[in-house]
């Protein structure tokens, strides 16, 4: 009898998935895991291994990188959002603000489950700094000499780098 395919379990007969392999040889705690489960429950059958990881589970590869992506999105409404708080004195700006940063904070935290924590904050915190410094220049009327936008180029190339050569 084969075992029952359920949303949070991708069974195999004697190949990990792609997405299992590095996990067997190079677990992280809290990113992903591989468990040995029973096809029939327990002491009815036989034993074969289930993948848990959140790549696997979720969709590839992508669904991280687009969480973070949306992650450092959130950090760029923060950042601009704390201009129009007025030193958190006008409500609505205030919990715009506020509310953007746990978002931001939530999903980078969902990121870091399947991409390497250093990876996940380069690029987050890069993607904030990156749309702030836009978001400045078109919302509030900041310099946008060549040099700056030069040196946001060269912050973009960077974030590129990170995800390209990240293994996940």
């Amino acid at each position: 009898m084969a075992p029952p395919v359920g949303v949070s379990q991708c069974p195999i007969s004697s190949m990990l998935p792609p997405c299992c392999e590095d996990v067997a040889s190079n677990p992280t705690p809290g990113r992903a895991k591989v468990d040995v489960a029973e096809a029939d429950g327990p002491g009815r059958g036989a034993s074969y291994p289930v993948c848990t990881t959140a790549r696997h589970l979720n969709g590839g590869a992508a669904l991280p990188w687009l969480i973070l992506m949306f992650a450092g999105l959130l950090e760029t409404c923060w950042a601009i959002g704390l201009r129009y708080t007025d030193g958190f004195t006008r409500p609505l700006p205030s919990l715009l603000t506020v509310s953007a940063i746990v978002a931001s904070m939530y999903l980078l935290a969902l990121a870091v489950k399947d991409i390497p924590v250093g990876t996940a904050y380069a690029v987050w915190v890069g993607i904030g700094a990156t749309g702030a410094a836009i978001g400045g220049m078109v919302l509030l009327g900041e310099a946008a000499s060549p040099a700056r936008i030069a040196f946001l180029v060269l912050l973009g190339v960077a974030i590129l780098g990170l995800k390209a050569t990240s293994a996940h």
